[in-house]
């Protein structure tokens, strides 16, 4: 099953297939703990599972590798198997400028549609401490266009997201053009409702169904499945019905009807 996945994502480096870009330039000059390592190439390979199990997949790029990386990712694959273009060469080489966009949380600019002339670019950014606006830095420093998530619009909340959550966003936005439907990767831990409880009980529901409908839900991985399989319109029936639930016994009934 594995060489099924890599083989639809392998074939998506020919001239039809989409690129989507990780830069992960932003690490060479950084030192990181093993463990902060190790937790890097389980969120890198999270997104290349994420991308090869769509069926049509993104031309997955991760560019401007540093040097320690490449053996430690390289090492799950074959060197002539490898779903995923691994390199350290810049992506400002690699692809037409005009058709670059990088996705930034600093940015003004809200990503509402995808489209499909455009090439989109993810910071490989993992130190949650450093709050420098380095990928709207980047954008503007070689005149490329910038985006970012509307989370704030859609969800409620301004959050910053990982590398994986990010191919996952862009692997449902690619398919549905819906940015409602695609943002349900948001891990439901990232919107935090409990200090705003009793002043926003609109949030509270949108919390509930988020949670409840989320690929990312921590409920166990029947659930996981369960939601990853909904497509955009069964996504706004039920996220509506849970809404409008007055009990956890009426969401539960609700998510019984379309278990796996």
């Amino acid at each position: 099953m594995k060489n099924h996945y890599d083989w639809y994502a392998i074939r998506e480096f020919n001239d039809w297939g989409t690129p989507l870009i990780v830069d992960l330039s932003y690490l060479s000059d950084v030192k990181f703990s093993k463990i902060t390592r190790s937790s890097l190439i389980r969120e890198l390979n999270n997104a290349v599972g994420i991308n090869r199990r769509y069926q049509e997949p993104f031309q997955l790029h991760f560019t401007g590798v540093p040097d320690w990386m490449n053996s430690n990712i390289s090492y799950y694959y074959n060197d002539d198997q490898m779903p995923f273009n691994l390199t350290q060469e810049s992506h400002l080489d690699m692809f037409p400028h005009e058709r670059l966009v990088y996705l930034s949380p600093d940015s003004k600019n809200d990503l509402l549609k995808y489209n499909h002339d455009d090439i989109y670019v993810i910071g490989g950014i993992i130190d949650p401490g450093n709050r420098k606006p380095l990928t709207l830095s980047a954008a503007k420093k070689n005149n490329i266009r910038h985006a970012r998530f509307p989370t704030k619009q859609v969800l409620g909340y301004s959050v910053e997201l990982n590398i994986e959550t990010c191919v996952a966003i862009m692997k449902d936005l690619k398919a549905s053009n819906d940015m409602f439907y695609s943002l349900r990767w948001v891990p439901p831990r990232y919107l935090s409702w409990s200090n705003e409880n009793n002043i926003f009980p609109e949030k509270v529901l949108r919390w509930r169904a988020h949670k409840y409908l989320s690929p990312t839900s921590n409920r166990g991985e029947n659930f996981q499945e369960r939601n990853e399989r909904l497509n955009s319109k069964q996504y706004r029936h039920y996220y509506q019905r849970i809404m409008e639930c007055k009990t956890r016994e009426e969401v539960e009934a609700i998510t019984e009807e379309f278990k796996i």
